[in-house]
């Protein structure tokens, strides 16, 4: 007994020198999870060991450090804006030997006993390799009808990678793969996959584990890097027992400072061939998550691969499920960038979340459910990704097990939490089972039917290669069934009761084209297009009657079109839209939080007028159809007693079912009034600049979603009737934003009063339409900006044509959007899109922020599309009322920088050009940002207004876009913007106002042609913000992936010289240009003290 002791004292002993130590690192802004980011790229130079990594700003980073390497960690973190940090743990190898070497505790309960009567495990503690394969072999023995032994491959040690099959050795069962321990350190997912075993064993007896043993054969492969696990329990050092990777063959690289540094392993989860090489990987050997050399190149990952892929599982498994540590989090594929999803994403995340439900309910232990790049980091050549993507497996998930991030200990989970951990995680699982199960049930339940053969006539969808269906030729009976006698089929289906919101993925042109057809063409079914089809990956979104679904739904799968039902029954999607729960309070009796009707809109804007006399007025700029009030409000502060005010125009609630857009254009409204008194930033711009809101362009079709038709879309124009094969058809509504006096009538709209993109009788023939042009033509504002819903864009005029674009849109409007776009960002970390509407979404003329640019010449115009993002899990345009505040906050910072930047362009250099007229005449520094200013000693006449023509056009070295039009009566080509400092320049547009067909544009960014076919695939000259970061900056996808993320072009200052103000810092006080540290802006913060401090 005494050599025994002896024996285990010995095998517990430390072989480090060194402690080491555990970091919870937590950014607060961008710049911080920049910083951290940089120091994680280069964490094997430092010798830094990072446990988890934060997704965004919001995330946490733990890293454990050497105790001689603490003052480098703490150096850098200072260094770089003194990022916040706590200890989490003092020393690691105490806790190792703490949580993992506990003896007492095994004691104090009984052994679970497997009914074998030859073996047993002790699930109480973790255990070796050996004893791992010792149990599975035990098992066989006591139960050889339902175990089998099994051997998928060997390791780069030559280790066996062995596992066992449950439920018999029938051909025809499906299966369900579970494994564990790819990643060494993770000590509890070996264990986990084991208790699984013992469960599916001990109590196969039971009725519901018997059912699923029937149906289901579970293949579980407990360790799939035995090297790699039993490395990590040779030592307590940390070093080794935090050893990540399997143990392939050394290979070298140089370090940061030329020392040549030789390190072995692949980290097996970026070792599989599913967007190999991309996010979340290394190309340093020495990293903890270097890919390897090529997809499969170590033995273990080639072992999972060709198991899957053998003639014995192939086709056959309908589950996998991988076990790793820690974070509690059921992810779902895809891993590899964020908001990119398999097609049956709805099927994935229900069931996720029904399994997380589950577990919870045993211990009451928290898991989020999400894909691994949404929740964790984007990370690629993982094996649950290639699983569902290559393997075609159905249900797929990676479980992150315990404990979450909020628990400091990591890896090492202490023992005492292993049978909780198994317990509860099982239960999950047996989710996933019974789903598989349903499946197995269903399709027995399902007899096939052959389909019936046509007599002279072969069936197909019209294209090439396929006849006519026959069903088509009867669209027009169907058509006049649905819409006789006007709208009233519309108000009969106003609840949207068992409706069902489709969600689908088009992978190929034929998809496109006959989605297109369903979309432009009168259709068989009664569908409603959301987001219509553009091309390839494109997200298409649209509501199907409950009368249409089954037969459409049919046709999708007949021509193999990947969808998901999003939502099964529109109605109650529409009153959960609506919810109970406010985290905002209202603001006297107006809850901004909530969707309110137009009365209650209108009252709050009487409201805040009474309460702000003199900052507010309120303007009737015109009647809807329906005699409803188009109600302008104009927010302004105290007048610059040496310039002009400029102007800002924000409209909402053009198209009637977007609700967002109003409670958007409100929520701005309430953060400029209440922000003049209590935030300089704020006052400064509304000294400046007046704004214009109107929250409620369409009045009568906003009511009539509110009280009739939750989707209805355009306004309320008396019904119109057009003749049809069979009928004539009548329908009321005219779409607002393709009523506008720009290429109207020429592309994405329809000349179909019965379509939603009805374009009208003529250009401005809508009351609404003409009220907003003869406002804006007396009272022209320097900027324009629509708010719409929803796909998260920022875009750019021109709509109407692809690659079409002002002359200043690389100059002027992109750069701004990209500042916008990024403030943004920094609130929330909702991404956006730059970039023109034709080029992002599709091709749509008669848009009123084109009309605002190309017509009336307002130098900045755009339109947003706000949340939700056009994903696979979006809400579309039932926006949560939960959202309201959030979106309008991250809204109105983009707001802001687009104000600050006309207070810059267009009052400043007036009040520079008039201060030169004084006696005083400071000197000031070059303009910021890139663009010119009028030279400081012309002096401009007192009574010149401050209009965007007196001053320059900003100025760029970039080749001019020039695009020809070929079509008579007119030919218009772009000139060069002119370089001149002093000189005014106008803009030039590329376009007429008259239909024609473009020839091919050339940029400087955009080095594809445009065919003259619709579908012709293009590279688009569009941004999103911000760039991937975990790929290590922005990337550029194709049109095939499900979402589509392009290329970030930062804009660039030149170098800004300091000047001393001296004297002058009083005068610039006076004038109201020191708010907000405003000299900062010019110059570095030591050379403005005297004019912060006169201000």
């Amino acid at each position: 007994m005494t050599s025994l002791l002896i024996f285990l004292c010995f095998s517990t002993v430390s072989l480090s020198t060194q402690s080491f130590s555990v970091y919870r690192l937590m950014p607060k802004s961008q710049t911080d999870f920049q910083a951290i980011q940089k120091l994680y790229k280069n964490a094997t130079d430092h010798d830094l060991n990072f446990w988890k990594t934060g997704k965004d700003k919001h995330g946490f980073w733990d890293v454990m450090v050497e105790r001689k390497n603490e003052n480098f960690l703490m150096d850098y973190l200072q260094n770089n804006g003194n990022i916040s940090y706590i200890r989490t743990i003092d020393d690691v190898e105490k806790l190792i030997s703490k949580h993992e070497n506990n003896q007492t505790l095994s004691k104090m309960f009984p052994r679970l006993w497997d009914d074998s009567s030859s073996g047993h495990y002790d699930f109480h503690t973790y255990g070796s390799y050996q004893r791992m394969t010792d149990w599975m072999k035990q098992l066989v023995v006591k139960y050889p009808k339902m175990v089998q032994y099994i051997s998928i491959g060997k390791t780069t040690e030559g280790r066996n990678i062995d596992g066992v099959e449950i439920g018999g050795d029938s051909r025809t069962k499906k299966i369900f793969w579970i494994d564990g321990g790819i990643h060494a350190r993770e000590w509890a997912a070996p264990h986990t996959a084991l208790f699984f075993i013992h469960q599916l064993t001990s109590r196969a007896n039971e009725p519901g584990i018997k059912k699923l043993l029937e149906e289901i054969t579970f293949v579980v492969v407990p360790c799939l890097n035995p090297d790699g696990y039993e490395f990590t329990r040779s030592s307590t050092n940390p070093h080794v027992r935090l050893w990540r990777k399997n143990r392939s063959k050394m290979q070298c690289r140089k370090d940061i400072w030329g020392r040549n540094r030789c390190c072995r392993g692949v980290d097996l989860n970026r070792n599989f061939d599913f967007h190999f090489r991309e996010s979340g990987t290394s190309d340093d050997p020495c990293s903890e998550i270097y890919q390897g050399p090529a997809p499969f190149s170590e033995p273990e990952a080639k072992a999972v691969r060709d198991a899957l892929l053998s003639q014995r599982y192939r086709g056959r498994t309908d589950a996998y499920i991988t076990l790793h540590t820690y974070s509690q989090i059921w992810i779902h594929p895809y891993g590899h960038k964020k908001d990119a999803y398999p097609g049956d994403i709805k099927d994935l995340y229900e069931v996720g979340k029904k399994a997380a439900q589950a577990l919870k309910r045993v211990y009451g232990t928290k898991y989020v459910v999400g894909s691994g790049a949404d929740t964790l980091y984007p990370a690629s050549g993982g094996s649950e990704d290639w699983a569902k993507h290559e393997a075609k497996v159905k249900f797929v998930y990676l479980l992150e097990l315990r404990p979450d991030e909020k628990n400091w200990d990591g890896f090492i989970l202490d023992e005492k939490e292993l049978i909780p951990t198994a317990r509860e995680t099982w239960e999950g699982v047996r989710v996933v089972a019974e789903a598989v199960l349903d499946r197995i049930v269903a399709a027995k339940a399902t007899t096939p039917k052959e389909a019936p053969k046509a007599r002279g006539f072969r069936f197909g969808d019209g294209t090439e290669g396929s006849c006519f269906d026959v069903r088509h030729a009867f669209f027009g009976l169907l058509y006049f069934i649905r819409t006789v006698e006007g709208i009233h089929n519309t108000e009969e289906n106003s609840a949207f009761h068992n409706f069902k919101l489709i969600r689908i993925n088009p992978e190929t042109e034929n998809s496109v084209k006959y989605l297109r057809s369903l979309y432009e063409d009168p259709s068989p079914y009664e569908l409603d297009f959301w987001q219509p089809p553009t091309h390839i990956g494109a997200i298409v979104d649209l509501t199907v009657a409950p009368s249409d679904a089954p037969q459409f739904v049919k046709d999708l799968e007949s021509k193999n079109i990947n969808y998901i039902v999003a939502v099964n029954d529109l109605s109650k999607a529409i009153e959960n839209e609506r919810g109970s729960d406010a985290f905002y309070n209202p603001v006297a009796g107006f809850a901004y939080d909530k969707y309110n009707s137009l009365d209650e809109i209108h009252s709050e804007m009487k409201r805040l007028k009474k309460e702000y006399p003199t900052m507010i007025t309120l303007i009737d700029i015109g009647q809807s159809h329906e005699n409803r009030t188009l109600l302008v409000m104009k927010i302004t502060g105290k007048r610059n007693p040496l310039g002009s005010k400029i102007s800002m125009w924000i409209d909402g609630g053009i198209h009637a079912r977007e609700w967002i857009s109003p409670a958007t254009a409100m929520y701005i409204a309430h953060e400029l009034i209440l922000g003049y008194d209590n935030d300089a930033t704020v006052a400064k711009l509304m000294d400046h600049i007046d704004f214009y809101i109107l929250p409620v362009m369409n009045p009568d079709g906003y009511e009539y979603s509110r009280e009739k038709n939750r989707m209805w879309r355009k306004n309320r124009s008396p019904a119109k009737c057009h003749r049809s094969t069979f009928s004539t058809v009548c329908c009321a509504g005219v779409d607002l934003n393709r009523n506008f006096d720009w290429f109207w009538a020429s592309t994405g709209s329809s000349s179909d009063p019965c379509h939603d993109t009805y374009h009208g009788s003529s250009a401005f023939s809508e009351p609404e339409s003409q009220a907003v042009r003869d406002f804006l033509e007396q009272n022209t504002p320097e900027a324009f900006i629509s708010l719409h819903s929803y796909s998260q864009m920022w875009l750019i005029p021109y709509g109407h044509r692809k690659q079409s674009y002002p002359q200043d849109y690389h100059t002027g409007l992109r750069p701004l959007a990209l500042r916008a776009t990024k403030a943004l960002y920094e609130l929330y970390g909702t991404k956006y899109q730059v970039g023109t509407g034709a080029d992002l979404m599709y091709e749509a003329s008669g848009g009123s922020h084109d009309w605002a640019k190309g017509q009336l010449k307002v130098p900045y115009a755009y339109l947003i599309e706000l949340r939700p993002k056009n994903t696979m899990m979006g809400h579309g345009f039932l926006l949560p009322e939960r959202e309201i505040v959030p979106t309008g906050l991250e809204t109105f910072e983009s707001i802001k920088v687009v104000a600050d930047e006309l207070v810059a362009q267009f009052v400043e250099p007036v009040i520079r050009a008039k201060m030169s007229t004084t006696t005083v005449k400071p000197s000031i520094p070059p303009y910021r940002r890139g663009y010119s200013i009028i030279d400081t000693t012309t002096t401009e006449p007192e009574d010149v207004p401050a209009t965007r023509k007196k001053f320059p056009a900003p100025t760029t070295s970039e080749a001019p876009t020039t695009t020809t039009t070929t079509e008579a009566p007119t030919t218009t080509t772009t000139e060069p913007p002119t370089t001149t400092l002093t000189t005014t320049t106008t803009t030039t547009t590329t376009e007429v106002p008259t239909t024609t067909t473009s020839e091919a544009t050339t940029t400087s960014e955009s080095t594809s042609t445009m065919d003259s076919d619709f579908n012709a695939t293009v590279v688009l000259p569009t941004e999103t913000y911000p760039p991937d970061v975990s790929s290590g900056g922005s990337t550029t996808t194709t049109t095939s992936e499900l979402t589509s993320e392009v290329a970030v072009e930062e804009e660039t200052s030149p170098p800004v010289k300091c000047m001393d103000y001296g004297d002058y810092c009083r005068l610039w006080g006076v004038l109201q240009l020191c708010y907000r540290d405003q000299v900062s802006k010019l110059c570095p913060k030591t050379c403005d003290s005297r004019c912060a401090f006169a201000s």
